[in-house]
């Protein structure tokens, strides 16, 4: 009836500006106040907006719909954007590793560009955890005390245990919208000149653009829901780079590496979200209280 839909109307509204502030997990609620435009086109003319489909019953029966999805026990949903990622990946033998070899994940968070905060896509942090967890046990006196609440800093500071290790890891980036080589390129080069501070040739820099650009080609697109593996082998050495699990490119120099992961993980780093989630991972696998 016209009375109903327009209690409909004012009911769905105001769920729309809601929706605006909620993280993309929230699907329900960004489903349900998609039908707003439809409902306000529609409300001097009833028989159309009955027509469309879009009735309570539409509405209800998606609400139970979704309330009954579930999230697959093998991936983890990182919270702002929805990006699943698995809780282990696992590659093949290379020249680099004499057999398969597996790493777990620690964390996932969000990367956010400019002040308007895009989010452009979620990153996860994935180790050897026999291999890796040794190197944050020390003393009673060093930042893996158990019992005590991690600062910032500290949190940093854990990070640059695992970059100054040689040990291997992997990040993994899943964009939230379609990006290409070219913003991957700038994304590296950069920062990579940045954190050098000038210790750096220009000669060895234009050869690592030329890296950068074989592993990031310009044109390439990269899909929402893709995903672009960044991968430490053991000694620190090599980095080694697949998209969607087939590889594209490696890197044998200690330095590019090094300042690669820098890029990510550093403290001059711009994925501070991400490295958040990253350090709670940590403190959960160490025994420690994270920073608050």
């Amino acid at each position: 009836s016209w009375r109903a839909i327009t209690m409909m109307h004012a009911f769905v509204r105001p769920l729309s500006l809601l929706s605006r502030r909620l993280p993309a997990s929230h699907t329900f609620i960004r489903q349900y106040t998609s039908i707003r435009n439809v409902s306000s086109m529609n409300l001097r003319r009833p028989f159309l907006f009955v027509a469309s489909g879009v009735t309570v019953a539409t509405v209800l029966g998606a609400s139970h719909a979704l309330s009954e999805e579930k999230q697959d026990p093998d991936t983890v949903k990182e919270y702002y954007s929805g990006a699943q990622v698995p809780k282990r990946i696992c590659f093949a033998p290379t020249q680099w590793r004499k057999e398969q070899q597996c790493h777990d994940l620690v964390g996932v968070g969000i990367r956010s560009v400019t002040f308007l905060k895009f989010r452009t896509y979620a990153l996860a942090l994935y180790i050897h955890s026999p291999r890796v967890l040794p190197i944050w046990n020390g003393d009673s006196k060093s930042i893996t005390e158990a019992g005590r609440t991690l600062s910032p800093e500290e949190g940093q500071t854990m990070l640059n245990r695992l970059l100054s290790s040689g040990e291997g890891f992997t990040v993994r980036m899943v964009p939230t919208r379609q990006v290409t080589g070219g913003h991957l390129f700038n994304g590296f080069a950069l920062p990579m000149r940045r954190i050098s501070n000038a210790a750096i040739s220009e000669e060895i820099m234009a050869g690592w653009d030329t890296r950068l650009h074989e592993l990031f080609p310009e044109k390439k697109v990269y899909a929402t829901g893709s995903s672009v593996d960044f991968v430490r082998e053991e000694g620190g050495k090599v980095l080694s780079v697949l998209v969607d699990g087939k590889a594209v490119g490696e890197v044998q120099d200690e330095v590019f590496t090094r300042l690669f992961f820098a890029v990510l993980l550093g403290p001059e780093s711009k994925t501070s979200e991400a490295k958040v989630e990253f350090v709670k991972g940590i403190s959960n696998l160490v025994g420690r209280t994270p920073p608050r």
